[in-house]
């Protein structure tokens, strides 16, 4: 998985994700528009030829780059909570 910042301004930025699935994108977008301070999060759809997924978020205020870090955080503590009620359930 690879990420690039294909556009950056004060209270926008745009990522492009290499190598990774459109569900990822979701999870994280999920997780940006649960957050007060992000006016926009959205995931273009992908091509069905390329692993290449584009998120683009926007800030109400504060930065945007910063919103991400706690987006991705965010995810990654729901996908723990996921895994480990899926092991209490499945043998």
């Amino acid at each position: 998985m690879e990420f690039h910042v294909t556009e950056v301004s004060k209270k926008e930025i745009e990522l492009r994700i290499e190598d990774e699935d459109y569900s990822l994108a979701d999870i994280l977008r999920h997780e940006l528009l649960a957050i007060e301070d992000v006016e926009f999060a959205g995931v273009q759809p992908p091509h069905p030829l390329l692993r290449r997924l584009v998120i683009r978020v926007r800030a109400k205020k504060g930065s945007p780059m910063k919103h991400i870090e706690e987006g991705a955080l965010r995810a990654a503590k729901r996908v723990k909570e996921l895994r480990e009620a899926a092991e209490k359930v499945l043998p």
